[in-house]
């Protein structure tokens, strides 16, 4: 198998000689709105099939003869519609790193964190209902509202209103497929951002994390055509999970155990990647046990154990039971060794057979009489009986074979034998 900077090479010659190096055009959401609920913003991706083939077992199966039965890829052409939203919930991972947040955002809340509503009262109902509503709907309810007297909040929320619809508006059309013999493959549940850090991963081996949201750090931003694109760690370990890329899932465990903490570990802990994935939970666990003492987790703690009592975390009860698993481990070593073996029990005796004569359980013990001599002696016999002739020979009522003439032969009729006169056999008639 040729490496990878063969395989480029390889790519550049055909370039020179104008033949088609985009086989698969992947397209992907790169935008969410909190506002909506939405994904949002499809953008595509071109890839070669060479490379991915041969750099992944998973694209292998994907972009061979076979389609794929996975729900979140869908094959489609330039007559099939493209969903240029999709809700969250049917996104699959709403708190995705990589999907970036519309311009300006801002919910009834946010508006009252800025100071821009001295109270959030009367018509905070109104700006989060502004806020969740369609195109259609958002543009009736602004001209509906026109008579409300402007207050300089209310001219705030119309101007966002109105931004939102313009974003919303070219947000939402359709990317134009390229004009080729490419295949067009829709992914559902992975960002932009994600696949194509993954496709340049593929493609040269090189890969570049940002820095976890709860580290509070500026994310990488004017990355050159020279550097890797960025992404989340947590979010490439959860498409790497899912492709089943060992390496690529190894090296971003590593970045997000080493983003880990002790000022973000309980905000870590309380994210959906620790409910989906034991190993990160572990790796997060063991992180909070090693900073237990540290003032953030003391003044933090209590306020998750109180969530995990109201069952506000799907996994709270792991993190517990992983946390006195750590305690019994570094404190109570032997309370985490295998109980011993209990000794086996010594085999029993064999039960003696009921019926066996020599059992003790049936020895009849010695006779209850003795019968003494005999009352009286029978004496000698009134006689002896002759001895048996002990062969033929020495019987004296058996003729011996001497005693019979010559020529006499055993077995043969009457009429054939000497003694009685027949030659021939026929017998002389007298005259």
């Amino acid at each position: 198998m040729s490496t990878k900077q063969e395989r480029i090479d390889a790519l550049l010659r055909k370039s020179l000689l104008g033949e088609e190096l985009i086989n698969t055009q992947f397209h992907l959401y790169s935008t969410r709105s909190r506002r909506t609920g939405q994904v949002t913003t499809p953008r595509a991706l071109f890839a070669n099939n060479i490379l991915l083939t041969e750099s992944a077992e998973y694209f292998a199966k994907l972009l061979g003869e076979c389609r794929s039965d996975d729900p979140t890829l869908i094959d489609f052409d330039s007559d099939t519609p493209l969903e240029d939203k999709l809700p969250l919930d049917a996104y699959d991972y709403a708190s995705d790193s990589d999907l970036e947040d519309e311009e300006g955002e801002c919910d009834g809340k946010s508006y009252y964190r800025c100071g821009f509503l001295s109270s959030p009262g009367c018509f905070k109902e109104e700006i989060i209902q502004r806020c969740a509503l369609t195109d259609d709907d958002e543009t009736s309810l602004v001209e509906s509202n026109t008579d409300i007297p402007k207050e300089p909040f209310e001219e705030l929320v119309a101007q966002e209103a109105n931004d939102l619809k313009k974003r919303t508006t070219t947000a939402c059309t359709r990317p134009s497929l390229r004009p080729n013999n490419s295949r067009n493959i829709f992914v559902k549940d992975t960002a932009f951002a994600t696949w194509q850090a993954l496709l340049f991963y593929l493609y040269t081996d090189k890969i570049v994390f940002a820095p976890l949201r709860s580290q509070s750090r500026p994310s990488i931003k004017g990355v050159g055509l020279h550097d890797p694109p960025p992404c989340s760690p947590k979010s490439m370990y959860r498409l790497a999970s899912k492709i089943g890329h060992e390496v690529l899932k190894e090296k971003a465990l590593l970045v997000i155990h080493g983003s880990l903490t002790e000022m973000n570990i309980l905000q870590e802990l309380t994210t959906t990647m620790s409910s989906r994935y034991p190993a990160i939970l572990e790796v997060q666990v063991g992180l909070l046990y090693q900073h237990i003492a540290s003032r953030p987790v003391v003044e933090g703690l209590p306020a998750l154990i109180k969530r995990i009592a109201r069952g506000e975390l799907p996994h709270g009860a792991d993190i517990v039971t992983e946390l006195y698993q750590r305690v019994l481990l570094k404190h109570y070593p032997s309370a985490l060794r295998p109980a011993p073996l209990e000794p086996m029990p010594a085999p029993l005796e064999p039960v003696p057979a009921l019926f066996d004569p020599g059992s003790p359980l049936f020895d009849p013990g010695p006779p209850l009489f003795d019968p003494g001599p005999p009352l009286f002696d029978p004496g000698p016999p009134l006689f002896e009986l002759a001895p048996a002739p002990s062969s033929l020979e020495s019987s004296p009522t058996l003729p011996k074979p001497s005693d019979y003439p010559v020529g006499f032969r055993f077995g043969q009729p009457a009429s054939r034998n000497i003694l009685g006169g027949s030659v021939g056999g026929k017998q002389k008639k007298k005259k």
